[in-house]
């Protein structure tokens, strides 16, 4: 009797777990609407959930507010599996959709991003609504986390289940930020086809508006891709900032452009990212006159050096921004590089340079001729509380080699190796040893080949395996220098006018053997 009842309870509980199943797997369109919405989950890699005996000297609180506060405390102390495990055994009551986000965003923090993909399907099955804030912390996570495969697949997932979501529930909608988190993993992933196909699909379903970050977002793809360079000049026309573009002529742009980004520009912000995004365009497109054209308009700041700059400009210009209007100049516009640097700090006197972007003025400037601007340049850096680095002091070195300034660059080199003890640059060493040749033969002197000699050479031979593990350039300027100094060593033992002491000649002759030496070895390892 009791083997009878038992098999027809079995046989009762599995009709029911069919009956269950199929109902869930199986929804028809007359279905409740709540259960459409969570039938479907994420495709993402099957991951187990780490799921952890929960410490009993953690007290769980049983309401939503104080159980969030505690999942988002135990993230902070890196305690992910205890939070997710609370969050999984604790009673519904004490959960709410704020607890569920805490733990993806952990997740995502960490970059465990199909975790968080899992743990929004179990949100699901626990019946809570995914929010807004929900897709957007998971979307961002993609976008920034790169080595995370399928990216633009998976983001395209979640995309469509919010969409999903928003036909059953009102307060879940789709909007710009999650738009332009999508558009920045196609970005990031240099998927430019991708990013284009999804914002034509994406523009016309939602009630969102496109912001000055979507524009942004597109722009820097565009500066990053060849075909990106037509895309980028029409959407800039579009958003009619040159003054230049006329009514009709607005209307036949309009016209030209084959995909939606012209729908909707109303109420969009210039702001210094958009500018600088289009100026990168036009920096790597090579298209350096729409670029000065851009400056002038947006900023105020004129190129041309007869002309003084406008007293008004449409945005702040940042420092990243001036970076980039500086290398649109290094190529061939360096008068007008040096002039807009000029009229920057004059419109923009608050604006915070580093010495990187000081290291660019004073490359346009040796380019420009002007090498006494850039020598006078070294005494603004210090005014400004910046330190020199080795890029710097190739460059003032460079300035000195062109102005014949050997007092100035003797003393920079002093300076450099006081500063940076362990830094070792042939290419500074090659220019110094060339200002000290031109210093032989216009004061037929050796003495500052001498003093050069003497303070560099053992510097450079401890740094020859260091020097010969570099890639090919490095070891180029490397191979250069010691050839200078055999050169130089060779000049001065030849030269019977050279005023050598008896111990001078021992200790050149030993040490030109020892650059030999170095040479020999050099061109060993180059042919291995």
């Amino acid at each position: 009797m009791f083997s009878r009842t038992a098999k027809y309870f079995s046989f009762k509980k599995s009709i029911i777990k069919y009956m269950v199943t199929n109902s869930i797997l199986n929804v028809s369109p007359q279905t409740s609407p709540f259960i459409r919405s969570f039938s479907k989950t994420i495709p993402c890699c099957r991951i187990k959930i780490p799921i952890t005996n929960i410490n009993p000297e953690i007290k769980v609180p049983d309401d939503p507010y104080l159980l969030s506060k505690l999942i988002k405390k135990l993230g902070e102390q890196d305690k992910l599996e205890d939070a997710i495990s609370i969050a999984l055994n604790t009673k519904k009551s004490a959960q709410s959709e704020v607890v569920w986000n805490h733990l993806i965003d952990e997740c995502v923090k960490r970059g465990r991003i199909t975790l968080g993909i899992r743990l929004l399907n179990q949100m699901k099955k626990h019946s809570f609504v995914p929010n807004q804030q929900t897709y957007t912390i998971l979307l961002n996570g993609i976008a920034e986390n790169q080595t995370f495969e399928d990216n633009i697949t998976q983001a395209k997932h979640l995309l469509e289940d919010l969409q999903q979501i928003s036909t059953r529930h009102n307060q879940v909608k789709i909007n710009v930020i999650h738009v332009n988190c999508f558009l920045k993993v196609c970005s990031r992933s240099n998927n430019f086809e991708a990013l284009i196909e999804n914002y034509n699909e994406l523009i016309n379903k939602g009630d969102w508006k496109p912001n000055q970050e979507t524009y942004t977002i597109i722009l820097n793809s565009c500066a990053r891709h060849d075909s990106g360079y037509y895309v980028a000049l029409k959407l800039w026309d579009q958003l009619n900032i040159n003054p230049k573009n006329s009514k009709d002529k607005q209307k036949e742009i309009d016209q030209e452009l084959e995909w939606g980004l012209a729908k909707r520009f109303d109420n969009i912000i210039i702001d210094d990212n958009l500018v600088r995004s289009m100026l990168l365009v036009c920096k790597n497109h090579h298209d350096y006159q729409k670029g000065l054209e851009i400056i002038k308009y947006v900023y105020g700041l004129e190129s041309d050096v007869n002309v003084s700059k406008s007293p008004s400009f449409i945005c702040n210009l940042s420092p990243q921004t001036l970076d980039v209007i500086l290398d649109i100049c290094v190529k061939k516009h360096y008068e007008k590089g040096i002039k807009l640097f000029d009229d920057a700090l004059s419109q923009f006197p608050d604006l915070s340079l580093d010495i990187y972007i000081f290291n660019k003025l004073i490359n346009l400037c040796n380019k420009a001729g002007e090498c006494d601007k850039a020598i006078s340049l070294k005494e603004t850096i210090q005014e400004r509380g910046l330190r020199l680095n080795i890029q710097t002091y190739d460059l003032l070195i460079t300035s000195c080699k062109i102005n014949e300034d050997w007092t100035t660059a003797k003393n920079l080199y002093i300076k450099m190796l006081h500063n940076n003890t362990k830094v070792f640059d042939p290419r500074i060493l090659n220019a110094m040893f060339e200002l000290a040749e031109i210093q032989r033969v216009k004061n037929n002197s050796s003495t500052e080949v001498k003093w050069l000699l003497n303070l560099s050479h053992e510097i450079t031979l401890q740094n020859f395996n260091t020097q010969m593990e570099n890639e090919k350039k490095k070891i180029y300027h490397y191979k250069k220098l010691l050839k200078k100094i055999k050169k130089a060593y060779t000049s001065l033992l030849k030269n019977k006018r050279s005023g050598l002491t008896v111990e001078e000649i021992k200790r050149y002759t030993n040490n030109l053997r020892e650059i030999k030496i170095k040479i020999a070895e050099a061109k060993k390892r180059s042919k291995t």
